[in-house]
Order: structure tokens, then sequence, then C-alpha cells
């Protein structure tokens, strides 16, 4: 299996709406929190974050764009890779989903829930 190419977040701006992926520098806000991105990057690369909690500094690679300033929803969509498979691992899949036809599958869904439970 190859990656033939990925597409990252986009870049974080001033005004994104914003989750962190980890907690903040300070602590001020934990991995989870949604934010505002009140100004560009700083020198160390640090983008400032707000919200109804506090404010505090995270890495722009450890923010996930939620929605840009002006509106525009960013779709996971926007997250995705393209992947060459070989033939030999596209026979694989076929192989593993061969056997897992709507009767199995559901029957392995069911056993989980009941150890779930």
């Amino acid at each position: 299996m190859k990656v033939i190419s990925k597409k990252l977040n986009p870049s974080v701006e001033f005004g994104d709406k914003v989750r962190l992926l980890v907690d903040s520098s300070e602590g001020e806000l934990r991995k989870g929190d949604i934010g505002v991105a009140v100004a560009g990057a700083d020198s160390d690369g640090d983008i400032e974050v707000h919200n109804s909690l506090g404010w505090d500094y995270v890495a722009a690679e450890d923010l996930e764009v939620l929605q840009k300033f002006n509106g525009d929803e960013v779709a996971t969509a926007d997250k995705s890779a393209v992947i060459e498979l070989t033939a030999e691992e596209v026979g694989f899949i076929a192989e593993v989903l061969d056997k897992f036809t709507a009767g199995p599958l559901e029957r392995e869904f069911t056993k989980l829930k009941a150890e779930v439970a």
C-alpha cells in the first residue's frame, strides 16, 4: 500500500473556529475544547485561542479547523488521502468482505453488544 497524496487540515487563520487536539501550553484549555483563533501564529508558530473558559497558546498543528472565519464549514472530506493498493491487497480486502456478508456480520455485532452490556 502506498499513500499517493494526503490533504492536510487547512491552515489556521484569524477568526477561525478550531478544536484543540492537545491541551494548551499552559493548560488553560483542554484537548477537545472549541475556541476561536484570535491572532496569527507568533514567532514560535503558536496560535492564540480564546473560548468562554479563557485563552492560551496552541501550536498550529495541534488545532483542527472546524469553520473558517468567512463562515465556510470545513468538511471531513477536506482531510482525505488517496491510497494505491496492489492487486493482492484488493484481493485480500474482497476476500475478507465476502466472509462477512450481512448474516455473519450481524451475528458478530450482536455478540459484541452482548459482551459489552
